[in-house]
């Protein structure tokens, strides 16, 4: 049986969205040995919390971060190939668990369980544009782009990417190839994101598709109401819990210690 451990990495000003996704996540009844919160920076003294298998990893900021413009901060996911367990699920903390991540990995012992950016489906998307940059990079051309906000690795594939994924996320911060940043309108924002699908197609990492339920974009106007992880996106975070019934004190009284 492969172990089990859920991954956040997350700067003290998101404790507010952590705690509640961890919450979320404790009261999913999703199985796991450990949850791995890689902090960037020192965490905040109320971070001690109750179940045991929760543990907090204290780091600094990455250094491909230096090089880029925009999308600073996501460099950070890299840190999830430290974790040590067979099976790792990425979950940003804007994510709130509605039901077993469980059922997502049943399906497959594919090495990579991920959900299509949303990105691949708009009209200024160009297919042709994402191979070249494939196979510039060494990649499988026609490996598809995912969203990177939540993911299943298996197999211990993460850990394949602790050289590769950060590699890429400097050359293309330098522009190489130069027309990956066409790839998206906003420029080098999702630079990370971009890297991680070419890490993984230059690894030939097996892959299934996550559907809309398994991971549900809200900002997408998408229907939650039967969706396993429900992704927010940062500025709707807090007004759309509170929708539900959730509130940052309620989560901190659950699963934090009095300190």
């Amino acid at each position: 049986m492969q172990s089990t451990s859920i991954v956040y990495v997350c700067s003290p000003d998101w404790s507010d969205q952590l705690i509640v996704s961890m919450y979320s996540l404790l009261k999913s009844g999703t199985t796991f040995d450990k949850v791995i919160v890689y902090c960037i920076g020192s965490p905040p003294r109320n971070w001690v919390f109750g179940d045991p298998r929760i543990e907090i990893r204290e780091r600094e900021s990455r250094p491909e971060a230096a090089i880029l413009v925009e999308g600073k901060f996501y460099v950070n996911k890299a840190y999830l190939c430290l974790s040590e367990a067979d099976r790792t699920v990425f979950l940003d903390a804007d994510t709130i668990v509605r039901r077993p991540i469980d059922a997502i990995w049943r399906r497959s012992n594919a090495d990579v369980i991920a959900r299509l950016t949303a990105r691949v489906f708009e009209p200024t998307w160009s297919a042709s544009l994402w191979n070249d940059v494939q196979k510039k990079v060494g990649g499988r051309a026609g490996y598809p782009y995912f969203n990177s906000g939540c993911l299943v690795f298996q197999n211990g594939a993460h850990r394949k990417l602790e050289k590769t994924w950060p590699d890429l996320i400097s050359s293309l911060g330098r522009g190489t190839p130069v027309f990956a940043n066409a790839l998206h309108e906003k420029g080098t924002r999702l630079t990370e994101q971009l890297a991680l699908s070419l890490a993984m197609g230059v690894h030939n990492l097996s892959y299934s598709l996550m559907s809309p339920s398994d991971h549900t974009y809200l900002w997408a106007g998408e229907d939650y109401r039967n969706s396993i992880v429900l992704h927010t996106s940062g500025p709707r975070f807090l007004g759309f819990i509170a929708s539900m019934g959730l509130s940052v004190d309620l989560a901190s009284r659950a699963i934090l210690k009095r300190v």
